[in-house]
């Protein structure tokens, strides 16, 4: 669990249930942090939030960018590329799909976390296969093992004067 605000360092904790994050997630948001979670499980907390330390992930995921500048004119045009996408690569539909505040995150959940050596392959695969069929989902984030999304039901603080809900 990581909370961010501009111009300060992250907050940086690690954290063992649901109900935790939630708290931890609320209390950032109060103080007008950006709050993400880590997609992996990691062994040793004392060793951060790195690739090496990373141990498991329990989902794949994809970061599709929207607004002005970006690679979708706004969220409706992202879901629509996204459905398109499904539907040409064969792929399953999101289980999850997230509006991030401005963009999307779109989540296929195994039934069991994998490995990091088991999902890296898997994950990599997915990326080529944005590329193949032209989702413009950002690159750096789909086969990034120590990687942090945005929380569901905390804000977007991307800009801080229209702070925006994630959910």
């Amino acid at each position: 669990m990581v909370g961010l605000k501009k111009d300060k360092a992250p907050k940086q904790v690690f954290i063992e249930s649901i109900d935790e994050v939630c708290n931890y997630a609320d209390a950032m948001v109060h103080k007008g942090y950006d709050a993400y979670f880590a997609l992996a499980s990691f062994k040793d907390p004392n060793e951060g939030r790195t690739n090496v330390n990373a141990e498991h992930l329990g989902s794949f995921f994809i970061d599709i960018d929207c607004g002005l500048g970006k690679p979708y004119e706004d969220q409706q045009a992202g879901v629509e590329a996204l459905i398109k996408f499904v539907s040409a690569s064969g792929m399953p539909k999101p289980t999850v799909l997230i509006n991030s505040g401005r963009g999307l995150h779109a989540y296929w959940v195994p039934e069991q976390p994998l490995t990091k050596e088991e999902w890296k392959p898997l994950a990599e695969a997915l990326k080529a296969l944005c590329q193949k069929h032209g989702l413009q989902a950002d690159p750096a984030v789909t086969a990034d093992v120590a990687r942090i999304l945005r929380i569901p039901e905390t804000l977007n603080f991307k800009d801080p004067d229209n702070p925006l809900p994630t959910k």
